[in-house]
């Protein structure tokens, strides 16, 4: 079989994983950060905001400014943590491992940093506590200038519309009902899952070959991913393409299976011919301490338009219409 290199940036499980929560109604939010308050500034008091966004092969950027320094961000939803480029933070990183894993194994040297200013959009951040470890390969293999990663966690308390085909992001606010606060009405979903939060990653559910798995939800996934040690059942149902090397933010490569997902459905809605990734996912499982079966990534999320309500924990979807 052809080999073949993909990027794959997967879950991180950093020392400093914690859940965010989001306080105040005025134009600034105090998030509290494992015993730490940390300000978020919403500079017109927005309630609803949209942010463009930026593909680079099936990565999400997004424009952000760290401590003065010009760049993209990874919408990383795979990531507990906020995650900076060595390349442009070096003097912030401190030596020494954390307890971190990734799809391509374990990651390099991780640093803690503090960020005094993040801003994206019209979002700002201060005081805002970071991990550090060298992306320069994805830089380099995306032709991109990497700032970092970010996942859900700077955004809890929102409701996140994520919107490939159109390339935005919207933002609104919620009342502690996780009803919107301003005037643009939710629309009407074709699909509501709950969500199940784990160190500020989200996981639905959802059954191949007939059995009911946790699915983590990945937007820094180029692909969706599959756990190889599942059931024979499972693995049967998979058509195995080629193999695939993957480099990720883990310090080695990792090979995988490219594969047809033959028999994939989310709330009985079929999903079967997306394609996936069979590979060892065991660092990333033994990082959250839980039992996962995969990740869905791009082509499940370009699937439609996702809500996701970070107050009420529920994924509402609108798809896309069938041609």
């Amino acid at each position: 079989m052809r080999l073949i290199t993909a990027i794959f940036l997967g879950i991180l499980m950093l020392s400093w994983s914690g859940v965010f929560a989001l306080k105040g109604t005025s134009g600034v939010h105090q998030i509290v950060f494992n015993g730490v308050q940390i300000s978020a500034l919403e500079e017109n008091g927005f309630t609803s905001m949209t942010i463009p966004l930026k593909r680079a092969g099936n990565l999400i950027l997004i424009d952000a400014v760290v401590d003065s320094i010009e760049g993209n961000l990874i919408f990383d939803s795979g990531s507990s943590q906020l995650l900076l480029n060595a390349v442009y933070f070096r003097q912030n990183k401190n030596a020494g491992m954390q307890r971190s894993g990734g799809i391509t194994g374990k990651l390099g040297a991780v640093g803690k940093a503090v960020v005094n200013n993040l801003w994206m959009a019209d979002l700002e951040y201060s005081h805002l506590p970071a991990d550090v470890a060298d992306l320069g390969h994805i830089e380099q293999l995306r032709n991109a200038r990497v700032l970092g990663l970010f996942g859900f966690s700077l955004f809890d308390g929102y409701e996140v519309v994520l919107d490939l085909e159109n390339s935005i992001m919207e933002l609104h606010t919620l009342d502690r009902n996780g009803n919107r606060t301003g005037d643009s009405a939710a629309p009407n979903f074709s699909m509501e899952l709950p969500l199940k939060r784990h160190s500020g990653v989200l996981f639905i559910e959802a059954r191949m070959a007939g059995r009911r798995g946790l699915y983590c939800i990945d937007t820094g996934a180029e692909t969706n991913v599959l756990s190889n040690d599942l059931p024979s059942k499972m693995l049967s149902s998979l058509t195995v393409l080629r193999r695939i090397r993957l480099r990720g933010t883990g310090t080695q490569g990792a090979e995988a299976l490219l594969c047809v997902m033959n028999d994939f459905d989310v709330s009985k809605r079929d999903f079967s011919g997306m394609k996936a990734l069979l590979t060892n996912l065991r660092h990333m499982k033994n990082a959250y301490g839980m039992e996962f079966d995969g990740m869905l990534g791009c082509e499940f999320l370009e699937k439609g338009v996702f809500h996701f309500n970070l107050t009420s924990n529920k994924l509402r979807i609108n798809f896309a219409p069938t041609t």
